[in-house]
């Protein structure tokens, strides 16, 4: 049977059994709460957190199993390899958190236990522990993994240049994904982000401002229209009102009397003014609260609209209120 292959460290060969006793030495704290409560998932090939969750190794491989499994005997590769496909953006960092199961002693595992301190530096294990934060953020907020790319794509950039240094790691994060969501069309709101993160207004702000200058980032304009999915998603709203305040929102913005006013505001108030000209009305206090604007705030928008109804209402929501 093909043993596992070995590293070699001033001259002399170190079995990858040895090395993987050093790394589970080394493997004893959670990154993100510093907990020591960590359990391997065999089945799924990881090490978790059971305090935080937080997914510590992965591509994690049992010794105790045939090596030949890799490949059949044909020559062709196995596919059914342990844990989950690499992260492009890690550079193959993913090898360096493989777990081995076997134990170690004596001159070898101290040669292992340098060899793998020597190779995880501070700056691989900083952005793997943000890439799994920024995952935690984004399954609490629905976030779907394309637009998690692009919000590591920042954080990686961010931390190539150099910028993240002296800076909160959660509240860094929170700014990359406020940059990344605007930038992909799918914003959150800053509230949202700070519920999310619990980082102060002010520290995703500040973070945000250097974001900018340090990779040269302008989101752009946010409009009413790119929060309007998700809020009628969560409002379990269907198809033809989610239109029809997208249609009103955008003619809304276009009224000199509302034109300052906040993307968010004005999507709230068309969801209130056209679901109001349906059998799915919503109230102010529904609509607060998955859009985290205050219900006097959107009443007070839709009385700024209610004038402009006819021009801002579609002739069938206009209709439903005649028949009413």
């Amino acid at each position: 049977m093909m043993g596992p292959p070995a590293e070699v460290m001033n001259g002399k060969k170190i079995p990858q059994n040895v090395i993987r006793a050093a790394m589970v030495e080394y493997v004893q704290d959670c990154p993100t709460c510093s907990g020591a409560n960590i359990i391997e998932d065999h089945a799924q090939g990881t090490m978790i957190c059971t305090d935080c969750g937080t997914v510590v190794a992965d591509h994690i491989i049992d010794m105790d199993s045939e090596w030949r499994n890799f490949e059949s005997d044909s020559g062709e590769k196995d596919k059914s390899r342990v844990g989950s496909a690499q992260d492009p953006l890690l550079d193959g960092m993913d090898h360096l958190t493989t777990v081995i199961n076997a134990g170690a002693g004596g001159k070898g595992g101290e040669y292992a236990r340098a060899h793998f301190k020597a190779t995880v530096n501070t700056s691989d294990k900083n952005l793997r522990s943000a890439f799994q934060r920024i995952d935690q953020m984004g399954d609490r907020i629905d976030l779907p993994e394309r637009y998690r790319g692009r919000v590591k794509e920042i954080y990686k950039k961010m931390d190539d240049a150099k910028a993240l240094k002296g800076k909160p790691q959660d509240a860094m994060i929170a700014a990359c994904i406020y940059m990344g969501t605007r930038l992909d069309g799918v914003p959150r709101t800053l509230k949202e982000i700070v519920a999310l993160s619990e980082v102060p207004k002010k520290d995703i702000g500040r973070c945000y401002k250097i974001i900018q200058k340090t990779l040269n980032l302008q989101a752009g304009t946010v409009c009413a229209t790119n929060y309007m999915t998700r809020f009628c998603s969560h409002l379990e709203l269907p198809p033809y009102i989610e239109a029809g305040a997208e249609e009103v929102s955008t003619k809304a913005t276009e009224l000199p009397k509302l034109s300052g006013k906040s993307p968010i505001t004005v999507a709230a108030a068309s969801i209130f003014m056209v679901s109001s000209c349906s059998q799915h009305k919503k109230t102010a206090k529904e609509i607060a609260d998955v859009t985290g604007v205050s219900e006097s705030t959107i009443r007070n928008c839709v009385k700024e609209m209610e004038p402009y109804r006819t021009q801002l209402l579609p002739k069938r929501f206009l209709d439903y209120v005649d028949n009413m």
